[in-house]
């Protein structure tokens, strides 16, 4: 087995204590910590407290059976996800289909072998990992997603205080131009001449304030703005 079983905690749920001892010595043997528990009362109880990576379960108990031990802790969250496999004499389907509905994993009909009930265990276990792995994966997804949602409102909202400063920056020299206009109306030709330097002075500004407007949009991006708030730039 590999390393990684080690750190899976399997229990074993059976009312016969040679049964319980079989499985526990195979499982031992195969590297897995187990534990086991005498009733479906006590593997409840057990499986709530320990959490354990699987849980191996006879059907025929005289206080709960397996039906109900598995029916009991698919309803609790903590113990609902939980692999679990049935252990038991019975081999009609019907009693297998009865068990696969309340949500057992996998039925192993005894008498089976140890390299059966390794198999069976490994077998559940790979797929916990897997769908684990999984939800790690689409968890590390949903965090660059809301990482991306986040720069974009800060980008938008740059952005908008950027256009409102740049808006602002129009106004001023729009309003010499206006003057300059109608001070050109009517004066001498040296006043002229001084009014047509402040309205070309003030279209350079104009232009200006334009064509940072369109750079903008590809200077402004998520990563520049990380950068300028580091630098403490944006206020």
């Amino acid at each position: 087995m590999s390393e990684l079983n080690q750190m899976d905690k399997i229990l074993i749920i059976d009312n016969e204590a040679t049964t319980r001892d079989v499985i526990l010595e195979v499982l031992t043997l195969g590297n897995f910590d187990a534990i086991t528990a005498a009733s479906g009362q006590q593997g409840i109880r057990s499986a709530q407290k320990y959490l354990p990576s699987l849980i191996l379960c006879d059907i025929m108990m005289p206080d709960l059976d397996g039906y109900e031990v598995l029916d009991a802790l698919r309803q609790e969250p903590s113990t609902a996800t939980i692999p679990f496999i049935f252990l038991t004499a019975r081999s009609l389907r019907s009693d297998q289909r009865q068990g696969m509905e309340l949500g057992a994993d996998d039925y192993l009909t005894k008498p089976f072998t140890g390299a059966e009930l390794l198999s069976a265990v490994t077998t559940q276990l790979d797929k916990r990992a897997r769908i684990q792995h999984r939800t790690v994966e689409q968890s590390s997804e949903i965090s660059n997603l809301q990482q991306q949602v986040r720069e974009l409102y800060m980008l938008s909202e740059h952005k908008e205080k950027l256009l409102d400063n740049l808006s602002q920056g129009l106004r001023a020299p729009l309003t010499n131009i206006q003057m300059a206009l109608k001070m050109l109306e009517g004066g001498s030709n040296e006043q002229q001449e001084r009014y047509l330097e402040v309205l070309k002075k003030e279209c350079s500004r104009e232009i200006a304030l334009v064509n940072q407007v369109t750079e903008m949009r590809d200077v402004l991006t998520p990563e520049s703005l990380r950068l300028l708030k580091k630098l403490d730039l944006l206020k």
